[in-house]
């Protein structure tokens, strides 16, 4: 078995790339995101066709298999639309992907350092202020924003501590910011402290709107944020919002205080018909790395990535976990003080300042660290074959481990073995 008319030569398409791990290989088909599990055996076959070695070439030093079998694998991936035959070994190159990521997507104004909550699993320490820190100025901080402008950037996120302690200076900035072609603008705040005027303004914005919600029941969600009263003052928000037809996306951290009853909060976001519901785990960043708020009573299987079950990888995805983090490519945090973070859960101190430095020096500089570490330099991930279509949050590994390239426990593959481990 050949393809027709004698063709002795196989190749993938120019967007299908063979990658190899420790033992066994992924097929990735960036023309529609597809992955595939490749066995060793078959690692060696596509090897060969790579190496645009014949397929009698392929089966001389392959010999577990007949040629046969070795045509007729192949001939799947062909009419599975992933490569083909030929009379001669093609020259078409790959697809270039060795592009490193320049430009900045995606700006963190972290607008105030305190809060009026304290919540328990706050990845940055905040709460209500004990000591005066030495802020931005409004001036400075429209600076940012200008910068950030000039740097391609659309979009941003207003963060805190709680972001409406800024005051109304905040929506001044957003209305700057818009008059710089910013075209999507998000807060991210408890919304215990908005008014009528400001849902106004952020209906005249069209901003987008985010808020936690630990809970439906009062004790619980106060539990959380340990201030008594705050789950009816943050559904008091989210009427005034939703009153103005703005739909507020929402999202609940599980800890310990609040695993019981994460079901019913889901069914309760559902109920009020929040935008995005979703929940996530509670992280090991600032207060959220304390062993007494971690939960203990969600299955490893729910925390885990216990299968080959992975987000669609095509070409833009794979380019950018190809050359770095698949995450904090294109991202920046500002804080209150002008300091700099690569992810609001990653509070390393990089040594810079946007009072001292520009954001294109920045970017091109200190923060070069963090885009640029790919998988390929994360303990095991970098053997396993699956590294380009895995989503991994360094702020996880980093907490639980104390280093960068650790390895994130919520994964249970072993790329050695090939095999996906019981995560119980």
């Amino acid at each position: 078995m050949t393809g027709r008319n004698g063709e002795n030569y196989f190749s993938l398409n120019s967007d299908c790339f063979l990658i190899k791990g420790a033992k066994r290989g992924a097929l990735y088909n960036l023309a529609n995101g597809d992955v595939f599990s490749v066995d060793p055996v078959s690692v060696r076959i596509l090897e060969g066709c790579e190496r645009r070695a014949s397929v009698d070439e392929i089966a001389a030093g392959v010999s577990e298999v007949g040629r046969e079998a070795i045509a007729g694998y192949l001939a799947k991936i062909a009419s599975a639309g992933m490569g083909r035959f030929s009379s001669a070994p093609n020259a078409e190159p790959k697809l270039d992907v060795q592009k490193r990521h320049e430009t900045l997507d995606f700006l963190w104004l972290e607008l105030r350092e305190d809060c009026n909550l304290r919540c328990r699993h706050c990845y940055c320490m905040s709460k209500p202020a004990a000591r005066e820190v030495d802020r931005l100025t409004h001036e400075e901080w429209k600076r940012v924003i200008a910068e950030a402008a000039e740097l391609g950037c659309h979009e941003l996120q207003f963060i805190g501590g709680e972001p409406l302690l800024y005051g109304d200076g905040l929506f001044d900035l957003a209305e700057y910011a818009v008059s710089l072609g910013f075209n999507k603008m998000e807060i991210f705040s408890n919304l215990t402290l908005l008014t009528d005027d400001w849902a106004d303004r952020i209906v005249a914005l069209k901003m987008d709107v985010a808020t936690s919600i630990y809970s439906k029941r009062p004790e619980i969600h106060d539990l959380c944020t340990t201030v008594p009263g705050s789950l009816e003052r943050t559904l008091a928000g989210v009427r005034k919002l939703r009153e103005r037809g703005i739909r507020t996306r929402a999202g609940c951290t599980v800890m310990k205080q609040n695993q019981d009853h994460l079901e019913e909060t889901m069914a309760f976001f559902r109920e009020v018909d929040m935008r995005r519901p979703g929940f996530d785990l509670v992280r090991p960043s600032g207060r959220g790395n304390d062993a007494e708020i971690f939960p203990d009573k969600i299955s490893k299987r729910q925390q885990y990535k216990v299968r080959a079950r992975f987000i669609t990888t095509d070409r833009p995805t794979f380019i950018k976990r190809f050359n770095g983090n698949g995450c904090w490519q294109g991202k920046v945090v500002v804080s209150s003080t002008g300091a700099i973070h690569p992810c609001i859960m990653q509070r390393d101190d990089i040594s810079t300042n946007v009072r001292t430095s520009s954001l294109r020096s920045i970017l091109d500089g200190d923060l070069r660290k963090y885009w640029d570490i790919s998988l390929d330099d994360i303990e095991v991930c970098r053997d396993c074959e699956y590294r380009y279509a895995c989503q991994d949050c360094r702020p996880v590994a980093y907490g639980q481990s104390g280093r960068l390239t650790a390895k994130s426990l919520h994964c249970s593959y072993d790329p050695y073995a090939g095999e996906w481990k019981d995560a119980e």
